[in-house]
């Protein structure tokens, strides 16, 4: 009689030994931290708007409630911008810079751009931030943009209103836009144009008052995006557009998309 050869384990056993092992597996991955939530940093350091204080105060706490009901954990800072403070930050935010970014602080944001972060800039001044707007592939006007209403004498400069939107993340369920007042910018590519003046604006060239053959008068590109690198920016010439009490319904429902889409675009580490 032949000696039985060794049987393998039961089908009863090996169903036991997967069990124990997803068990073990669904154990380990229980006792990893959970994920940190995104970091929205807000510059507070070249004199841009408090993101502290209620919905009536200057500034732009309204809108760092909207990044947090996003899911983001928000930060201020006024130390120099450099790669340590830049570091693991999902998005930076410049609402209203007046003063100006040193040399080395532009480099850290176009590298921290480069490198897959998410950069929002919206313009109070021309003045500390060209050098900062020509790194991220644009250029900003050196006169405000005027609405039809202003190109009579003695006719007072009101809102730009921005009616036309082409579909994009930032424009979705937005009717208009309400800029108070804004800079020209200009892009390479029109596909990044987000929010534009009608063509009966202008920008009083030879700073004389009225309109005349020495302006310009055109559509005005307003609010554009840019790719750089692995990351994107969202620049805007009128720093109102989300400040507390320029939160209009559809300025407040773009900002609210804002937030939403730099949640969607989040890196976590850069």
């Amino acid at each position: 009689m032949k000696p039985s050869s060794p049987r393998g384990p039961s089908a009863a056993a090996m169903v036991l030994r997967t069990c124990l092992l997803l068990a073990a597996c669904l154990a380990a991955a229980c006792q990893r931290p959970p994920l940190a939530p995104p970091v929205a940093l807000f510059d507070l350091g070249h004199g841009e708007g408090p993101i502290a204080g209620g919905p009536e105060s200057p500034g732009y706490s309204l809108l760092a409630g909207l990044f947090r009901a996003e899911g983001f954990q928000v930060e201020g800072t006024d130390r120099p911008l450099d790669h340590a403070v830049l570091k693991n930050r999902a998005a930076v935010l410049l609402c209203g810079p007046t003063r100006p970014f040193l040399p080395a602080e532009i480099q850290a944001l176009a590298r921290y751009v480069n490198d897959g972060g998410q950069l929002v800039l919206l313009l109070a001044d021309r003045s500390p931030s060209p050098a900062l707007v020509a790194s991220l592939g644009a250029a900003v006007s050196h006169a405000q943009v005027q609405p039809e209403s202003a190109a009579a004498p003695e006719s007072e400069s009101g809102p730009l209103v921005v009616s036309s939107l082409p579909p994009h993340p930032l424009t979705r369920s937005v009717a208009r836009l309400v800029f108070t007042r804004a800079w020209a910018l200009d892009t390479p590519l029109a596909a990044n144009i987000i929010a534009a003046s009608d063509p009966l604006a202008w920008i009083d060239l030879n700073r004389n008052g009225i309109l005349d053959s020495g302006d310009a008068r055109q559509s005005f590109a307003l609010l554009v995006t840019s790719q750089i690198g692995h990351g994107h920016s969202v620049l805007s010439g009128d720093e109102t557009i989300f400040e507390n009490r320029g939160m209009t319904d559809g300025n407040q429902r773009m900002a609210a998309n804002l937030a939403g889409w730099l949640k969607a675009g989040a890196s976590y580490s850069n």
